[in-house]
């Protein structure tokens, strides 16, 4: 599933590793900023540990790019990764940008790997990040690599040093919690409960009839509704006057599962008992 578009990715007029540049982009998402300097436009990946240092070290190498170390990470100047990554905004603003979220799984992997290898704690398998929008779009990227993932708020960490430098957030915390079991939800009887309603109940309807639900940040995949009403028809083809009474069990209706959607369907048709409530009486 997905859209590949190749081992290589274009940007401006330069050619990039395709899986190397999705590892950077979830290191960038993560640790990293972007501006122009009297050098040129400028990328800083930040890295203090040691595994993030080798990691990012790493990733770079295999991106093609001349980095430099400094105290807090990396730096390298790229026009072409500039205007990729500088649109996505502060550390509050950032975004997975669409197209990459429409690549295969095996891409979307790789993105993971740069996303949890920043912001992400590998214990608890949690990405945490001040944007909304990008809690979003990776609990969103981690259903389309196959897991399951749940969105919740936090409280923002306290102002802390680490290696001399201060760390303070001023925004809303958003931890997204990866899950690779229990991939088939459930409702659980305690939990289920009838509802009595009246009136008109809608719903969306896409094609092949997928649909991504979330509610209270946790997620699922879904179907759309069944549209349309159960019509019998009935023929009297006796010369004699016919009573139908109540409970005598004159009909069947079974329901099968098709593995794809007819292709002309009776709503397409315009058939006359589409959307019909009631009984309609012969015309003699």
């Amino acid at each position: 599933m997905g859209t590949d578009i190749g081992d290589q990715v274009k940007l401006e007029k330069e050619y990039f590793p395709m899986d190397a540049f999705l590892e950077f982009l979830g290191l960038y998402l993560g640790d990293g900023s972007s501006f122009k300097s009297k050098g040129g436009y400028l990328i800083k990946i930040a890295a203090f540990k040691k595994r993030e240092v080798n990691i990012a070290a790493d990733v770079l190498g295999r991106l093609g790019v001349h980095y430099n170390r400094i105290d807090t990470g990396y730096q390298f100047y790229s026009k072409a990764l500039y205007q990729v990554v500088n649109p996505l905004g502060h550390a509050h603003e950032k975004y997975i940008p669409d197209w990459v979220k429409e690549l295969p799984q095996a891409r979307l992997e790789k993105l993971l790997f740069g996303l949890m290898n920043s912001d992400g704690n590998h214990e608890t398998e949690t990405y945490t990040t001040t944007s909304k929008r990008l809690a979003d779009d990776t609990q969103e990227v981690m259903f389309k690599a196959g897991y399951v993932a749940i969105v919740r708020g936090a409280k923002p960490e306290p102002p802390r040093m680490y290696k001399g430098h201060l760390f303070k957030n001023n925004h809303p915390v958003y931890k997204v919690r990866l899950g690779r079991s229990h991939l088939t939800p459930k409702i659980h009887p305690r939990i289920e409960r009838e509802i009595p309603y009246e009136g008109m109940v809608y719903d969306v309807s896409v094609p092949g009839h997928l649909i991504f639900v979330r509610r209270s940040g946790k997620a699922v995949w879904s179907g759309n509704c069944w549209e349309g009403y159960v019509t019998l028809e009935i023929s009297n083809t006796t010369p004699l006057p016919a009573k139908i009474y109540a409970n005598e069990g004159i009909a069947q209706v079974l329901f099968f599962e098709a593995d794809e959607e007819c292709e002309i369907s009776y709503a397409d048709k315009k058939g006359k008992y589409q959307n019909q409530k009631s009984i309609t009486l012969p015309k003699l």
